[in-house]
Order: structure tokens, then C-alpha cells, then sequence
């Protein structure tokens, strides 16, 4: 019988996503916890559908739903944990966006800081003052009567530029005793089994995103398991240029999103520029086994040029329909292209 293309490597794509390191529980995630994650573009992908902020959240409201715990973050791609102009560094309470925040109900009981890899950058002589910035923002966070959690940074292609920056967190969580997601451990194990969690050598795939909510998982003592699986899909013009806007019209299209995640009444409102924290209902979660076709809906002047899903799973010449058997959480992007960039090669 025939099945779908992404079906067919499920089960690859799932192994793909096993390590040699275990992260221990370091956490328990306490009733009405609302965990606040900060972080650079990884994040900021993270809170996308399918992205592991989305994933930790959805694995908590199913596993411990009594507890109405929730996970949201804010992002910045780019960002570095060492502010760029440190003279105009604010504390918390001083800062006028954290402090509408903390003066919330709501406010965060838990920050985790997921923060390093641009940082990384600028090399070894930098390592020192990343760690003394580490140690000022936990002593903040702690100020403001909040929990504070480290990650280590994840991979810059490859072990090398991270490790030390990997290395400073763990000295300082050591240091001031603070629960540490070894994020790196994680990706670094996983990138010596010659596994693929990035899309660009620092962006994850849907493997990575998998491999770092398993480790924030593991750390909170749950379970890498889902009840339901997430679909990640868009469209990008081919050749990386602005213009167009075709569309995937998707089949089942999602109905039974779950609207409490942005119920103001619900455990963890949406407030303020802070939160990065919109869940759009249209993607949410399908039921195991729910087959969903993706079509290009292509807008005046643009023609279907292939789908990719960057595990390096989905062959180039998969169709312009194409069925996805939801066995797991998937990501596909449709590339477009107007004549006028060409024919397809």
C-alpha cells in the first residue's frame, strides 16, 4: 500500500532525535507556574508552531494539566546576553517594560535564560564577561523574587565556538546553585552520533526543536511524549527575495485549536511587548494518524517550485499536493518562484 513521503521516515525522523546525554530533573514545576524563556533566534523559531516552546507547553498541558503551569518566552534574533551598551544596562525593578511586567498579577515566577550563541562570536577573550553577565542576571531575577534557570548555549556549526560559553554557565549555576538545562550537552552528544538538529549549522530542524523540549522536558522531570503532534508550514520565495504572497491552503485546516492559551482569564495572559506568546489557533495540534494535505494556493506571477523540511527527509521532487500522515511533529516549507528568477533547475 502506498503512504505518504513523510510518513514513510517517520521513524528515522524520530531516532534522529536520541542522544547519549540525559538531563536530570532539576526542576518541579509548581501549581500556577508561568515560565518566562529568553533567548536569541533559536527562541524566537522556538515559539513558533512546532517549535520547542510550543512543544515544553504542550507536553505540560497534557502531562500535569492539574497544575496550570504554561511556558512563554520572549526572543530576539541577534541578541546577546552582553548588552551592547552595557552603561545603558537597567535593572528590572528600573526598567520600565520589566516593570509593568513584574507589577502584573501574572508576572512570571520563573525565568529560564537561553542565551550565548551570539555572544559566542566574539570568541574565547569574551568568556569572562559573559560569565560575569550570567551572574548579574540571575542576581536580578533573584532581586525580583523569581526563579532563575540556565541553559547552556546549543551548537555554532559545530562543538568549537559554544563549548566555553557552555562551559561559563555551568560554573555559575555551580556557583550560585541555579537548576542548569544543559542544552549543550544535549546537541553536542547528539552532533557526535553525526545526527542533523539544525537547518544551517545553528538554526534547529524539526529534530533539534524535538531534541531541546525533550531536554527542558527531562529537566522539569516529564516525559518527551505527545498526545497530539504539531504541523509547522510556510511559503519562501526561492530565491530568498521579498515579493508575492503565496499561500499552503491546508486540509483538515485545525478547528479544535485550543483558545485558553490566549484566554486573558487563562493562567498566563497575553500583556504588554514583552511576550512573544501569540498561538495562533489555525496551527495547532492534530490527533496521531490524521492524514493532512498541504496545496499551494500560488498568488499571480508564481509558480510551485519545491517543498523542503529541512531534516534532509523530504525528497526534492515531492509533489505540489503533498499528504503528510501526522505520526509525529512535522515542518515543511513550500519555495516559490516567479519566472522571472528562472527556471527550475
Amino acid at each position: 500500500m502506498k503512504r505518504s513521503i513523510l510518513s514513510l521516515l517517520a521513524a528515522l525522523a524520530l531516532a534522529g532525535t536520541a542522544s547519549a546525554y540525559e538531563q536530570p530533573k532539576v526542576y518541579d514545576l509548581k501549581p500556577n507556574e508561568r515560565v518566562l524563556i529568553i533567548g536569541d533566534s533559536t527562541t524566537y523559531d522556538g515559539t513558533d508552531v512546532a517549535g520547542y516552546v510550543r512543544l515544553v507547553d504542550q507536553a505540560i498541558q497534557e502531562q500535569i494539566p492539574d497544575r496550570k503551569a504554561a511556558v512563554r518566552s520572549q526572543a530576539w534574533p541577534g541578541v546577546k546576553l552582553v548588552p551592547e551598551h552595557p552603561e545603558r544596562w537597567k535593572p528590572m525593578a528600573e526598567n520600565e517594560s520589566w516593570r509593568k511586567v513584574l507589577q502584573h498579577p501574572n508576572a512570571p515566577t520563573t525565568v529560564i535564560y537561553n542565551l550565548g550563541l551570539n555572544d559566542s562570536k566574539q570568541g574565547e577573550a569574551n568568556v569572562p564577561t559573559y560569565e560575569k553577565w550570567v551572574r548579574k542576571y540571575v542576581e536580578d531575577v533573584r532581586a525580583n523574587k523569581m526563579n532563575v534557570i540556565l541553559c547552556t548555549p546549543t551548537l555554532w556549526v559545530g562543538l568549537t565556538q559554544t563549548k566555553s560559553y557552555a562551559e561559563a554557565v555551568r560554573r555559575v549555576a555551580t556557583e550560585m546553585k541555579c537548576p542548569l538545562i544543559d542544552l549543550y550537552a544535549a546537541h553536542a552528544a547528539a552532533f557526535e552520533q553525526k545526527k542533523r538538529l539544525t537547518r544551517d549549522g545553528t538554526h534547529l530542524n524539526m529534530a533539534g526543536e524535538i531534541m531541546s523540549a525533550s531536554t527542558i522536558l527531562n529537566a522539569f522531570g516529564l516525559k518527551a511524549e505527545w498526545k497530539r503532534y504539531q504541523l509547522r508550514f510556510g511559503a519562501m520565495r526561492n530565491n530568498w527575495s521579498t515579493g508575492g504572497d503565496t499561500k499552503v491552503l491546508v486540509e483538515p485546516a485545525l478547528s479544535d485549536a485550543k483558545p485558553d492559551l490566549e484566554n486573558p482569564k487563562g493562567p498566563f495572559p497575553i500583556f504588554g511587548a514583552l511576550w512573544n506568546a501569540n498561538w495562533p489557533t489555525e496551527q495547532a495540534a492534530y490527533a496521531p494518524g490524521t492524514k493532512v494535505t498541504l496545496k499551494v494556493d500560488p498568488a499571480s506571477g508564481r509558480i510551485f517550485h519545491h517543498w523542503a523540511d529541512f531534516d534532509g527527509l523530504l525528497p526534492k521532487d515531492a509533489p505540489a499536493t503533498l499528504t503528510i500522515v501526522m505520526d509525529g511533529h512535522k515542518s515543511v516549507t513550500l519555495y516559490y518562484e516567479a519566472p522571472a528568477d528562472g527556471k527550475r533547475k
